[in-house]
């Protein structure tokens, strides 16, 4: 476990320096400040492994991470790394001290006393990429590594190696030595093994290849359903939008049956009644006009009436004049009162809803909403053509090649012992070749059970109502839903994450020496429920006074979400809580 951790000048960090004890330490940092960068620089720390991009502090020559690491054998190792951003490829340079004295090589030590490459570490013990992806890349390595496989499938190698090497001394031999006498009736007995093999292996061929046509057209159908019922829904979509602004429009509610009719009212009376409302205004204005000219034409005739010109004393004449101003300002105050704003953008509304209606169409026909679309993964079905088709090519190139030696034995039938002899061995490599990774396939699997097993345990806690978690040898989970197999893309959020977690957490207990592991942000992105279980057992993970079936002596969590963490370090044992900050670049 790493006791302290140091970085200078690491991305946004000028300085920072961390003590950091046995338990689950949740540190707390909001997003910006570094989470992510702190779990990068113990990384490189541990493992001189750096990801993408530069690291060195904005206006810094290089940057530094020291760790002092308690060993399994309680040793302690210093190890500094420094990098720097001189030329195209960063160089990293390297200090370490074991009890105080220097270590030359600290990837062998570490390799040797964690029992797995530091490359495996760096994916398992320190976890910053997303949770939500699929396998963890060398699970099957790291098994047969430390479960002792790896010296059998090294004996593969080395099998492999001499298969080849003599395969091609036999093809040499066959061509130098034709002159010597050679089993042709067993090898004609290949031929016509290897011509009914491959008669068999193409009819299998032909049945994988219909069955994925039907497959992939099932799924093609499926497709079209699907998109079929996205334009209906669209349709719908649209058509209830126009629906409620008919509803506001009218000020009632407007049934979608009876939507086009409704909405042809209402644009023929928004239009009417704009034109009426126009049609009032002119008239009040013509009306208006006349008053006024007539007024005015009171005003310059003095004493006399304009209309049937007989003399007016000074009272009539200010009689009319009044009468005249009192009608004049009724019908400005009519005017005023006759806005057609209202009626023009209610009328504007109703013939863009009509226009939208026309738009829009009848609606789209198709299956039934309610009815399930089928889901078609032709996946099994292509792997099964793909290798179908890999045997039919491997029979026949082995049939070629039987037929090939057959032609050169009729033209001579000169065979030599020793030819018959590396036949006899190449089959005998074969065989060993089979039955070794035979053993590595069966012994795999075999220890697969206990760790899948320390998995369901902790899933059945985190997720009692969902079982049937399963795990192949290479790290890929899937589950029982129904009878079917849900693969791990198909997991919820939660699940995923959950799922990868506990697996890293087991590789590392499980197939590792290493005592620690470091993981940033695993709770951000889920549920609140999954959330606290998965934060619940996190802290339960590296917890001395817990019976648990893991036993880390250090687990490391950045998160943002403090109060959960707060709530788990006050509850748990051995749970700490460690706020970190960033200083602005200088």
């Amino acid at each position: 476990m790493i006791e302290y951790l140091r970085i200078e000048r690491w991305r946004a960090y000028r300085h920072l320096e961390l003590e950091l004890e046995p338990g689950t330490t949740f540190v707390v940092a909001r997003n910006g400040i570094g989470k992510t960068s702190l779990l990068e620089a113990a990384a490189f720390a541990v493992t001189g492994i750096v990801g993408q991009g530069t690291v060195v502090r904005a206006g810094s020559k290089d940057a530094e991470v020291e760790a002092r690491i308690r060993l399994p054998n309680e040793s302690l190792l210093s190890v500094t790394r420094q990098i720097d951003n001189k030329g195209r490829k960063p160089k990293v340079t390297t200090y370490a001290t074991l009890d105080g004295r220097v270590v030359p090589d600290v990837q062998s030590l570490l390799e040797q006393a964690w029992g797995a490459p530091l490359t495996f570490v760096a994916r398992t013990a320190f976890i910053h990429e997303s949770l939500h992806v699929g396998a963890v890349e060398g699970v099957r390595d790291q098994l047969a590594r430390a479960f002792g496989v790896d010296d059998l499938q090294a004996a593969l190698h080395e099998l492999d190696v001499s298969y080849n090497e003599l395969s091609k001394r036999t093809t040499a031999a066959d061509r130098e030595i034709r002159e010597e006498s050679a089993d042709r009736a067993a090898l004609a007995s290949v031929v016509a093994e290897g011509e009914s093999g491959l008669a068999d292996v193409e009819a299998a061929r032909d049945t994988a290849r219909a069955q994925l046509n039907e497959a992939e057209a099932v799924e093609r159908r499926s497709d079209e359903r699907r998109r079929e019922v996205e334009r209906r829904l669209a349709w719908i979509t649209a058509r209830d939008q126009l629906v409620v602004e008919a509803t506001r429009l009218s000020g009632r509610e407007v049934p979608p049956a009876s939507l086009a009719a409704t909405v042809r009212q209402l644009d023929e009376k928004a239009q009417a009644e704009l034109a009426e409302r126009r049609s009032q205004v002119t008239a009040t204005r013509t009306r208006l006009s006349m008053i006024s000219a007539a007024a005015d034409e009171l005003a310059r005739a003095g004493s006399t009436c304009p209309v049937c010109r007989r003399p007016l004393d000074e009272a009539s004449h200010a009689e009319a004049a009044e009468g005249h101003r009192v009608e004049m300002e009724a019908l400005v105050s009519l005017l005023r009162s006759m806005d057609e704003t209202e009626l023009a953008t209610r009328a504007a509304r109703a013939r863009q809803i009509a226009d939208q209606l026309i738009a829009l169409g009848d609606e789209p026909q198709g299956p039934d909403l309610a009815e399930e679309l089928a889901l078609v993964a032709p996946d099994d079905a292509r792997r099964a053509w793909q290798a179908a088709v890999e045997a039919a090519a491997m029979a026949q190139a082995a049939l070629d090649k039987a037929m090939s030696s057959l032609a050169a034995i009729d033209a001579n039938e000169q065979r030599t012992e020793e030819l018959r002899g590396m036949y006899r061995e190449l089959a005998l490599l074969e065989a060993s070749r089979e039955a070794i990774g035979s053993t590595v396939g069966r012994i795999l699997f075999e220890r697969v059970d206990p760790i899948l097993a320390v998995i369901r345990q902790r899933w059945k806690m985190l997720f009692p109502d969902r079982p049937d978690l399963r795990l192949d040898v290479d790290g890929n989970f899937s589950r029982k839903v129904g009878g079917v197999d849900l693969q791990f893309d198909a997991f919820s959020t939660g699940e995923r994450a959950a799922a990868q977690l506990l697996l890293r957490l087991v590789l590392v207990e499980a197939t590792t020496r290493v005592s620690m592991c470091w993981v940033d942000e695993p709770l951000e992105h889920l549920d609140p429920t999954s959330r606290r279980m998965v934060g619940g057992m996190l802290a339960q993970a590296a917890s001395s006074s817990q019976d648990s079936s893991l036993n880390l002596r250090q687990l490391f969590v950045t998160t943002y979400e403090e109060p959960l963490a707060r709530r788990i370090a006050d509850f748990v044992h051995d749970a700490h809580l460690v706020y970190v900050t960033a200083l602005p670049a200088e």
